[in-house]
């Protein structure tokens, strides 16, 4: 192990040394030490964002909870760490106890009201990063904003049904390591060994409301040119989910609203008839039949497909925190009707790393 390895690992605690073992294991003693001391504001506890808050504790990340919106029947489709009895109960704090059992070694914390001015450096500054999630347009950008000028990580998440994404804005210059698959000796079971001399690069992340603004034909174009996890194969299957989401998203803030009004299905005709030009526009790419069931599930929670995207979330999260390798996108779609695994893309474009 390297000095900086053989440095994290002393400062941990026997207790903590031994519940992180097969993480440190499997991403070094460093990583390790760099998740323990991250601080991340979660806003908005869906069943994706649950299904993230539980991965990210049991990772040991420290977590401040933010949610005054009552919970529902609704709510518990998805999010586990709410029962009956939390009905009606701001949801961040009904969850609160919950999330504290999964790891005892880790801070979770809640706090309330409405959160700071984008411009308040002493409360954006404090967090390595924020995930937001089910926030409404104009809130996910504020805080993105937020987070690019105080330089916080930023993540912002949907789920809508079957389908699930989230997207990212890691700054204007996001280093990471460039490690040899060779460090890790032996495969699985043995020390990970820190890798000496790894090579340092940076990717630029556009702001995410670049990402949010960009034209729904070229931002579908881009997505299905991303390649899969399987290096063999080109998919577009994900390409129409994650602009029906967009699209949801974009007639949503022109009303004024969070959500869809009660007759969703009306709601969701109406988009797609309004869509008709750009639906045609790039025929395959946008998916009228995909505006009407995103439209038409927005905001809904599906357990196992947010545990799928949840679980994707967290592992970006994780890789931005340790900087131990590039990040694979910061567009990512989990359509369960499509595609397995879900697809990671860049929009508005692929940005070049460059050496640091």
């Amino acid at each position: 192990q390297g000095p900086a390895a053989m440095a994290a690992a002393s400062s941990m605690s026997e207790r903590e040394a031994a519940v992180y073992d097969r993480a440190i294991r499997l991403w070094g003693a460093e990583a390790q030490a760099r998740l323990m001391a991250a601080k991340l504001l979660v806003v908005g506890l869906s069943g994706l964002t649950a299904e993230l808050c539980k991965n990210l504790v049991l990772s040991g990340l420290s977590l401040t909870l933010h949610d005054d919106a009552a919970a529902t029947a609704e709510d518990l489709s998805a999010n586990f760490f709410l029962s009956e009895d939390d009905i009606g109960k701001p949801r961040a704090a009904a969850c609160l106890e919950r999330v504290r059992e999964l790891n005892p070694l880790v801070s979770v914390e809640v706090i309330s009201g409405p959160l700071p001015a984008p411009a308040d450096a002493g409360f954006w500054g404090k967090f390595t990063a924020v995930c937001t999630g089910g926030l409404g347009l104009e809130a996910t950008l504020a805080a993105a904003a937020a987070c690019r000028a105080h330089g916080a990580l930023f993540f912002a998440g949907s789920q809508h049904g079957l389908v699930c994404t989230f997207g990212s804005d890691l700054g204007a210059s996001h280093a990471f390591k460039l490690t040899d698959a060779r460090a890790q000796a032996g495969g699985v079971g043995t020390a990970f060994k820190e890798a000496e001399g790894a090579a340092v690069s940076s990717v630029a992340f556009p702001p995410f409301a670049e990402v949010a603004a960009a034209p729904l034909a070229s931002a579908a174009s881009m997505l299905s040119r991303r390649r899969t996890r399987d290096p063999s194969a080109v998919s577009n299957d994900a390409a129409p989910a994650w602009v029906a989401a967009a699209a949801v998203e974009r007639a949503l803030s022109s009303k004024g609203l969070d959500r869809p009004p009660a007759d969703r299905a009306a709601f969701a005709a109406a988009l797609r008839e309004t869509m008709a030009a750009e639906l045609a526009s790039a025929p395959g790419l946008l998916d009228g039949d995909a505006v009407l069931s995103v439209s038409r599930a927005f905001g809904l929670g599906v357990s196992p497909v947010c545990a799928v995207a949840g679980g994707q979330w967290g592992q970006e999260v994780i890789r931005a925190v340790t900087g131990r390798s590039p990040p694979l996108g910061n567009v990512f779609v989990f359509d369960a009707r499509r595609h397995p695994q879900g697809q990671f893309g860049w929009i508005p474009a692929a940005p070049a790393s460059a050496s640091v």
